[in-house]
């Protein structure tokens, strides 16, 4: 079901709206829909104006035929490599986590367990 999206004059009051029922918990289907569709556009312009901005190549030097390697980029020691096994392995960290903050939070609602 294609969603019509507003011109970028209303678009920021109309995104305004439903962030703050979605906040409420007031949204329905079709504005998260709209919501959902305003975000991919804001994304799509922001994507252009970055790409627009980056500076063009520098022209090629007279010693082209000596080419150094390109520097290689190493990822810094906070990052992983997106892949289906990292995404598997956080998954399943995200569901101890859930287990375990669930596990508390039982134990804190029902007490401490009778002893005997």
């Amino acid at each position: 079901m294609p969603v019509a999206v507003p011109a970028a004059s209303q678009s920021s009051s109309r995104y305004a709206y439903l962030v703050s029922r979605l906040r409420n918990r007031q949204l329905t289907m079709e504005e998260a829909t709209e919501l959902f569709a305003l975000q991919q556009t804001m994304i799509a312009r922001a994507s252009v104006v970055n790409v627009a901005a980056a500076p063009p190549p520098p022209p090629p030097t007279d010693d082209s035929t000596v080419a150094a390697p390109p520097p290689r980029t190493v990822p810094s020691s906070g990052s992983l490599p997106i892949n289906d096994e990292t995404v598997t392995l956080a998954l399943l960290g995200m569901g101890v986590g859930a287990g375990l903050l669930a596990a508390v939070l039982k134990r804190a609602r029902d007490g401490p367990k009778p002893t005997g």
